[in-house]
Parts: structure tokens; C-alpha cells; sequence
């Protein structure tokens, strides 16, 4: 088998040096791409080359395969993730060691892979995909306020941008329908649709999330910013889906409205704002696991 290794030289602050615990008994292609641009034009050129692509980073590496992988063509290629970033959501809902170490170690030699469904994103925008959480409203907010003034200090930089993002954020009016039913309309501070569980460095927002079903969880947090600020609190844990303002379902297809001025989160990475049409794609590849669900 054939296979290379890309590395996001600036996930998780540039520390992890994933070159140093290869085995030496496997050839694998490595690259450390300088821009994103880079990145995506190896990922692209990979995809006819090798049968195995290992991505290490955080999640917006792996978000960086799902924009690819969304055209369907590559439905048999075999991706292992290496979790080398600040937050590497995903990982947090995958089965097995969590450790970069054993996920590396799993990435090569792992011989059981499950079909791998991306969350298709269409929009005015055009169309993209997610690979773990979307959101919209606050979260955008946050993610935004991360680039441009947290991400230097790295895990707690995403807790003093939400704290920022409620004390300043005012809530924005969104209607979510969930297989054709409105699940809420009015205004929101936080809509969340997940194939995984987790986003912003371990808050279990989407508690249903599962990045190997069939459906998508949404979360629409519709509390006034003081029980929001509280609500923070339970997002770890999950127990924010009991509070009363709180609404979730599981679905298929997931249809949020409201105006361009919302903005969206897709894998931490910014995307496209309102509205957006979500559906739980057909098999776009092969999720390198240590164990079958």
C-alpha cells in the first residue's frame, strides 16, 4: 500500500514533530505544505497517487480533506487522522487511544477502515463540507474573534473568545428545520449541527453526534446571555440539552435560515453564513478505525 503523510507545520503550535516516530520498516511521502493553498493541491494530487492518506493536525486539517472529498470521486481512498492540533475535536469521538502516538500508529498499520459520510453544506456561497461540527450564530462569532485575536494562546484562547463572544454577541433570528419540521424559529445563540459531539476543544455540543451513522444532531441554544454564560458551564458534559431553551433533534437533512449577516463554523474553520441546506452525504471515503461501531 501506497501512502503519504501531511503535516499542518502550525497545528497545535508547531511542537509535534510526527517525523520523529515513524517506523522506520514503512515508506511513507511526506509533506509539511507552507500555505493552505499548498495543502490542498497535494491533498488533490495524493488522491491519484497514493491508497492511504494520513493527515496530522487539528481539526481544520482535517475539515481541509472534507472540502475535497465532498465531489464523491475518491470513494475508496483510505484516510487515517492524526490528532497534532489544539483541539482535534474529532478525535474525542472516535473509538480507540486517543494518543497522537497510538493514532499515528494506528494511521499506518491499521487494517479496519468504515465508510466515511461528510455533512454536504449547500449555500449561496456554493457548496462545501464538514467532516465533525457546524454552528452558526455566537460560535461563528467565536471562531472569528479566535483568528483574529485568541489563537496565540492556544486551548484557553477559545474559552476567552466565547466568554467575549456572549458578553458582546446579540442573539440572531434563525429558523431550523430538521427533515422538513421547524425544530425552532426565533433568535438564537448558538445552532450546532454535528457528525461528532465535540467542537471547541472539548465542549460536547452536539451530545448525539455520531461521525459513523447516518444522521446529523442539532443543537439550537436559544437562551437570553446570562443562562447562556451559565450554559457554558454544562457544555462539557452535555447536560445543557436538559435545560429548558435548549432544542435537539436527529436528522437527514438540516435547513437553516436567517440572513447573511450569521455567520458559520465549520470544523473551526469560517464558511459560508445563512442559509444553508445540510444533508448526510453518501460514502466519500474510507475512516481508518481502530475498531467497527
Amino acid at each position: 500500500m501506497t501512502m503519504g503523510l501531511l503535516i499542518n507545520s502550525k497545528a497545535g503550535g508547531g511542537r509535534q514533530r510526527i517525523e520523529d516516530l515513524l517506523p522506520d520498516d514503512v515508506e511513507i511521502e511526506v509533506e509539511r505544505p507552507a500555505s493552505r493553498e499548498e495543502a490542498q493541491a497535494i491533498f488533490q494530487a495524493w488522491r491519484l497517487r497514493h491508497q492511504r492518506i494520513l493527515l496530522a493536525g487539528g481539526d481544520g486539517t482535517f475539515h481541509l480533506a472534507a472540502e475535497a472529498l465532498i465531489d464523491g470521486e475518491s470513494p475508496g481512498l483510505e484516510i487515517g487522522l492524526v490528532p497534532a492540533g489544539t483541539g482535534s475535536d474529532l478525535n474525542r469521538s472516535l473509538p480507540g487511544d486517543p494518543s497522537l502516538e497510538a493514532r499515528l500508529e494506528l494511521a499506518i498499520r491499521g487494517e479496519i477502515t468504515h465508510p466515511l459520510r461528510l455533512a454536504a453544506v449547500d449555500s449561496p456561497e456554493g457548496k462545501t463540507a464538514f467532516i465533525n461540527v457546524a454552528s452558526m450564530g455566537m460560535s461563528g462569532y467565536v471562531v472569528d474573534n479566535v483568528e483574529r485575536l485568541f489563537k496565540r494562546v492556544g486551548v484557553f484562547g477559545y474559552n476567552l473568545a466565547m466568554f467575549h463572544g456572549i458578553t458582546t454577541f446579540s442573539p440572531q433570528a434563525m429558523e431550523v428545520r430538521v427533515d422538513g419540521e421547524t425544530l425552532h424559529s426565533g433568535d438564537t445563540m448558538i445552532c450546532a449541527v454535528g457528525c461528532g459531539r465535540y467542537f471547541g476543544s472539548g465542549k460536547m455540543v452536539t451530545p448525539f453526534g455520531d461521525p459513523f451513522g447516518d444522521d446529523l444532531h442539532v443543537v439550537a441554544i436559544c437562551l437570553p446571555k446570562l443562562k447562556a454564560l451559565w450554559a457554558t458551564r454544562l457544555l462539557p458534559t452535555g447536560g445543557h440539552l436538559a435545560l429548558d431553551g435548549v432544542v435537539h433533534a436527529r436528522g437527514q437533512r438540516v435547513e437553516i435560515l436567517g440572513g447573511c449577516e450569521v455567520k458559520g463554523e465549520y470544523d473551526g474553520e469560517l464558511g459560508p453564513t445563512l442559509p444553508i441546506t445540510i444533508t448526510r452525504g453518501p460514502i466519500h471515503g474510507r475512516l481508518v478505525v481502530s475498531e467497527l461501531p
